[in-house]
């Protein structure tokens, strides 16, 4: 694919810290800035790193806000392949390509922590700095460690459906000191504002293409796609409101709660599934925060699965297609991608938030054995 730089806006330049530097203030207290939403804080966290106009590593497997956030900040995407079994980026593919990279995002997806310390020690060799992205595992641990304590920077999310659903907003949480006056700096000079109405647009678009054009008929909307993502970047600058931010640092004082309800209903999905020959649960690793309970449906039944369980009411997704499916080449860079290809060839998501109780999920399992058993026959 061309290394061609993606097409974006001049962006004021900010003094950053010397690659000599990046880990002498990696023991220092950690900082939390607070911004609209995490795709703000993403955009303002690889602006502070230096990241500007550099290929950042990151999973295809993300939801579009991941990548507008990218191209917001200046930057182009690498996508790197993930590994099966947390399904986030895989460390032996990313070790392939570190070299070329100024950054790496390491989403921790559905609220499962991908390897993140092998992601740290790779990163580490060579200087560049690594943002975790935590939007889908607020909570999650990982060794028994809390994600968002090993990067350089982490980004949480408060948007709907996330694990805490608080009316949207965003924070980074500075682990390396080196970035903390950057990051300030930039989260100074925004206005304060509410998650803007660029996040619902995007995810609109992402979906009404994903509707109705993939697998097939991708190509003729990308370069539209991508425009779109470019002219909606710039409007998600904007810090946290000030009278938000003490309700949303109270909203974190009941995630261990909300985590543990959600690991009871995803163990709820698990047991009811079990014995079906077609759908494979995902399992509920140590440590995971779920943010939907995942299972692999084979590949030629799940979209009319999925769409049956749509028409009748059933809450479902079958997130995340690689985006980079959805972009024109001269705007990213990618490995191979064969093990997200099959997962989102396969996935089925569905609901373990407040909006399901045990009942629901019950009647939802008796409803997918059902369409998988008619499908089998």
């Amino acid at each position: 694919m061309s290394r061609t730089s993606a097409r974006g806006r001049l962006r004021k330049s900010y003094k950053t810290v010397p690659d000599s530097a990046i880990n002498q203030g990696v023991n220092a207290e950690p900082q939390a800035v607070w911004f609209s939403c995490a795709t703000a804080a993403l955009i303002a966290s690889l602006e502070a790193i230096g990241a500007i106009g550099k290929w950042i590593a990151v999973p295809p497997n993300v939801c579009p806000n991941v990548v507008a956030a990218i191209f917001g900040a200046g930057c182009k995407p690498f996508f790197v392949d993930i590994e099966p079994e947390r399904q986030g980026m895989d460390p032996e593919r990313l070790s392939d390509i570190i070299a070329q990279v100024g950054a790496v995002v390491a989403v921790h997806a559905y609220g499962t922590p991908c390897n993140i310390d092998r992601i740290m020690r790779i990163a580490g060799q060579t200087g560049v700095a690594v943002i975790e992205d935590c939007a889908q595992a607020d909570g999650a641990t990982f060794s028994g460690r809390e994600v968002g304590t090993f990067g350089d920077i982490a980004v949480f999310s408060f948007g709907k459906g996330k694990i805490i659903e608080a009316g949207g907003g965003g924070l980074a949480i500075v682990n390396n000191m080196c970035w903390a006056k950057n990051l300030e700096n930039i989260a100074g000079q925004w206005e304060p504002g509410p998650e803007p109405d660029a996040s619902s647009t995007l995810s609109n678009a992402f979906r009404t293409f994903y509707n109705d054009s993939y697998p097939g008929r991708t190509q003729l909307g990308q370069e539209p796609f991508f425009a779109l993502m470019q002219e909606l970047a710039p409007l998600f600058r904007a810090r946290c409101i000030p009278d938000r931010i003490a309700r949303l640092a109270e909203a974190r004082g009941h995630r261990d709660a909300l985590v543990l309800a959600r690991r009871q209903k995803y163990r709820w999905y698990v047991e009811h599934l079990a014995d079906l020959v077609h759908c494979v649960p995902i399992p509920l690793l140590d440590g995971a925060a779920p943010w939907r309970f995942n299972a692999l449906i084979r590949e030629e039944q799940r979209d009319t699965v999925f769409r049956s369980l749509l028409a009748s009411g059933i809450s479902a997704s079958s997130w995340y297609p690689r985006i980079s499916e959805f972009l024109p080449d001269r705007a990213l860079l990618s490995t191979e991608l064969p093990v997200a290809r099959h997962f989102e060839r396969g996935l089925l998501n569905l609901w373990v938030d407040d909006s399901t109780d045990f009942q629901q999920i019950s009647q939802v399992c008796s409803r997918l054995k059902q369409e998988l058993l008619v499908r089998s026959i």
